[in-house]
């Protein structure tokens, strides 16, 4: 986390068990990604008990129309996080 409260994540450079055996070679087997204010509040919201929909609710309460359009930031947002296996999608009652 930075000083300013916003979320820092790191992202593996390399994927797969070659990639892993790869990394553990690397002075820097990561690379950061620097969240803004609102990449902090949905990764912030993203603990495994909120529906995407409840964070885009959230995000609406806490920052009016800043955040529109809301769906389809955070929806865009989330995917990428799971492409790069920062987060998982749970099924649903699970």
């Amino acid at each position: 986390m930075t000083e300013d409260g916003k979320v820092v994540v790191l992202v593996p450079r390399f994927d797969g068990p070659l990639g892993r055996w790869v990394t553990r070679r690397l002075s820097r087997p990561h690379y950061r990604v620097r969240l803004d204010s609102m990449g902090t509040a949905v990764w912030n919201a993203c603990d495994g008990t909120r529906t995407v929909g409840q964070i885009v609710q959230e995000l609406r309460h806490r920052h009016g129309t800043e955040v529109e359009p809301a769906e389809q930031r955070v929806v865009t947002f989330v995917r990428r996080l799971e492409r790069g296996r920062c987060i998982r999608f749970a099924e649903r009652g699970t």
